[in-house]
């Protein structure tokens, strides 16, 4: 099977979000086990640490779970496919071709590694975000949040600051 760079990218969203479903939660004595846990399907520890910030605790009572998703898992991975499919510049399917788009100021931080943001999305951004601004982390991925903190929050901090 070949996939493109985009479809790779995909195909690790989905192994992640499949990974996050079949955790079994009330087996979870604390975040290293779930660490571990997660490590057979997940190789990548900062992608791992990342998903386990959405892991939060519950409650210290017998008989009821000691963690839970922050994020609805099983509804993001029933609706995976639909989320996967919607992609800019998609033709009919094209959000901007509805006449949407958004007209206040906007910001994208990528990562210069990341396959999520290509060069062929520019436009279709342009369409859909027409005062957007983008600034790219050079030694980050698509988790640029996490493999490269400091620096995304000093440029969203820079966004921030500049008066409106």
């Amino acid at each position: 099977v070949s996939y493109s760079e985009e479809d790779a990218a995909w195909w690790q969203v989905d192994k992640v979000i499949h990974a996050m479903a079949r955790l079994p939660l009330e087996e979870v004595d604390n975040r290293d086990e779930a660490d571990a846990m997660l490590s057979v399907d997940i190789e990548d520890p900062i992608l791992r640490r990342f998903a386990l910030t959405n892991l939060i605790p519950t409650s210290n009572r017998p008989g009821y779970p000691k963690w839970r998703w922050r994020i609805n898992i099983q509804s993001i991975k029933n609706f995976l496919p639909s989320i996967r499919d919607f992609d800019i510049g998609q033709g009919s399917r094209d959000p901007a071709s509805l006449g949407v788009r958004f007209d206040g100021d906007v910001f994208f931080v990528s990562g210069r590694r990341s396959k999520y943001i290509s060069t062929r999305h520019l436009p279709a951004i342009a369409n859909l975000f027409p005062r957007y601004n983008m600034m790219t982390i050079k030694n980050a991925g698509h988790w640029v949040h996490s493999e490269d903190p400091v620096e995304t929050l000093r440029l969203v901090k820079m966004f921030l600051d500049v008066p409106r």
